[in-house]
């Protein structure tokens, strides 16, 4: 299943994989977005719409959704695991919820809410498309790409409905993961493996030791060697203790999200 904002026209789409084809068994085109309904609620909030996503599904988790009706005017669920955007009540979002916010207001209940509330709506939405098509086509293993797919709360909701043996999440899910595909695609019909394994999605940039300590050494900081195992263990206590850790090793992620090559990390027992 690929959802996001829009490819040429199509929003979501589904395919069911055998040997070397993809044969296409449903699909949505604009302007029924499920990415364009959750930008323009990041919008609506001051958030960067196709940015900040992240925020919206962060914000989420503080919310209750007081506002679902609305979300669920807007998007709109139809038999046969189809969907539709509502175009007009999503232009009149403004109209329809209360909390329009600029980027320099401060965050109150009322946006929480919005967020809960636009949360819940897609993960319906995508609980309902997946839900037909695993029980339509029999298939018990998924594959997830595009950027709506880098919700990974709506991901775990679709983790926990258990109708899966198998599911895979695109690490670079946002438009970058296009050029495996095309690779993938072109291999392919060169007559080239149906099943691609790749050990790590760390292929970006890597620096060694001598230039990390040039670097260090340039705006005097001490560093010390430690072995993956004291790593693990200093980061352990330090979070242990409060503190918000930094983590910079090997190859950089691709794609947007920290698989713990580029990390901040902090202890989520602290309220504060």
């Amino acid at each position: 299943m690929v959802a996001d904002g829009a490819g040429e026209n199509a929003c979501t789409s589904v395919y069911v994989g055998r040997g070397r084809e993809l044969e296409l068994v449903g699909q949505e085109v604009l302007p029924n977005s499920l990415g364009h309904f959750y930008s323009a609620v990041t919008q609506h909030l001051g958030f960067e719409p196709f940015s900040d996503e992240f925020k919206v599904m962060g914000l989420a988790a503080y919310g209750e959704p007081r506002y679902a009706e609305t979300m669920n005017r807007i998007v709109q669920l139809g038999p046969q695991g189809r969907y539709r955007i509502d175009m007009e009540a999503l232009k009149d979002l403004g109209l329809r919820l209360p909390g329009a916010r600029t980027a320099q207001q401060p965050i109150e209940q009322v946006h929480k809410d919005i967020a809960k509330s636009a949360q819940l709506r897609l993960e319906q939405a995508l609980v309902h498309v997946v839900t037909h098509y695993a029980r339509t086509t029999g298939q018990r293993r998924l594959c997830l790409a595009g950027g709506t797919f880098l919700n990974c709360v709506a991901n775990g909701r679709l983790a926990q409905l258990g109708i899966f043996d198998e599911i895979f999440v695109q690490p670079a899910a946002s438009d970058a993961g296009t050029a495996v595909g095309a690779a993938a695609l072109s291999s392919l019909r060169r007559g080239g493996p149906t099943q691609i394994t790749c050990e790590s999605y760390a292929l970006g940039t890597e620096y060694s030791d001598d230039t990390i300590g040039e670097m260090l050494q340039q705006i005097g900081l001490e560093a010390e060697k430690l072995s993956d195992e004291e790593m693990s263990q200093r980061l352990a206590e330090r979070l242990g203790a409060g503190e918000v850790c930094a983590v910079f090793r090997g190859r950089m992620e691709f794609g947007p999200r920290a698989l713990g090559m580029r990390s901040l990390l902090a202890s989520p027992v602290d309220p504060g």
